[in-house]
């Protein structure tokens, strides 16, 4: 098996996701509220789909020669960043969602 090939899909992969979940959490301000909330659900399933490949990729690097290895390993640590990025703005997302929904129904608080 080729690992610098097998690194480099996973690579693409993180980048493809992190590229569009960062486009969808633009377009999440756009969306209706129910809307919304389904939005975030499908991203966070998706960033941790990300976390999973992060954590495969650093696995699979080991494999690789040094330079090869590093140059995977700083990518796809910088990918990982931009998930934690992502994944901390959604949860704020979230909770601003839940505290706009409890003001504007202040019965819901006890129910």
């Amino acid at each position: 098996m080729d690992q610098p090939l097998v690194a480099d899909g996973i690579l693409k992969d993180l980048e493809d996701i992190v590229k569009s979940s960062s486009q969808a959490i633009l377009g999440l301000n756009f969306l209706a509220p129910r809307d919304r909330q389904e939005k975030v659900v499908e991203l966070k399933k998706r960033l941790q789909y990300a976390e999973n490949l992060y954590k495969t990729i650093q696995f699979e690097s080991k494999e690789l020669e040094t330079l090869e290895r590093q140059r995977v390993q700083k990518r796809s640590k910088e990918l990982h960043s931009h998930v934690k990025r992502m994944q901390t703005e959604l949860q704020g997302s979230n909770d601003r969602q839940e505290l706009l929904g409890n003001q504007a129904n202040p019965g819901s608080l006890g129910s």
